[in-house]
């Protein structure tokens, strides 16, 4: 009788180990192939003075940081260390690197002469950014930055432009509108969904 229960014991036991490495095996994420298969790309956010470029992708490094669900914040450097804020405060340059949706992204608003864009785009490499959103003007060398980049990290680019607004009682083209209305929150939402279509597929 002993040794029946002891068979008993013996035989629950492993039977309870069996179950307990069925159900506490690593849940197995399937990725979209064409995620998988995603090209490593930067957005070149490029254009002229004063057209836009910082405000909107402030804009949008805010909106991340602090608006969608799921964003992991990683580094956040900004120009003369002023506090990255959820405030209003879309004039000062940051570059911003985190984690969305199992990639990392990295958005480095600079991309006048004579600033941190290089060196920001830089750390957005090195921390690996599958995907940077970066500002630089049309020619000269912050848009061979932005090239170089993209060669020495094997990265695609999609050239794109800020929203502007021109009218013949302006001198040139802005992204303020009449009334108020400013474009740069429109584009900044704009290359979020470019964002989330590239995650998805979509753009691979």
């Amino acid at each position: 009788m002993l040794n029946f229960i002891h068979f008993s014991i013996f035989y629950i036991t492993c039977a309870l180990l069996v179950s307990c490495q069925e159900t506490c095996k690593p849940v197995q994420i399937e990725l979209n192939p064409r995620r998988k298969n995603m090209k490593r790309t930067i957005i070149a956010v490029s254009g002229l003075r004063s057209q836009g470029k910082t405000q909107t992708l402030v804009r949008l490094a805010k909106h991340f940081a602090f608006h969608v669900e799921g964003f992991e914040m990683g580094e956040t450097c900004t120009q003369d260390d002023v506090p990255f804020e959820d405030n209003a405060d879309y004039a000062t340059d940051a570059v911003l690197v985190g984690t969305y949706r199992g990639l990392k992204i990295g958005i480095c608003t600079q991309g006048d002469p004579y600033s941190h864009q290089a060196e920001w785009l830089d750390k957005c490499l090195s921390t690996g950014c599958d995907i940077i959103v970066a500002a630089c003007r049309t020619k000269g060398y912050t848009k061979l930055n932005v090239e170089e980049t993209a060669r020495k990290g094997g990265y695609g680019i999609i050239w794109v432009s800020t929203f502007c607004h021109e009218s013949k009682e302006e001198k040139s083209a802005s992204p303020e509108m009449y009334e108020g209305v400013n474009l740069n929150q429109f584009m900044a939402e704009t290359l979020k969904s470019l964002i989330d279509n590239f995650i998805s597929g979509r753009l691979s």
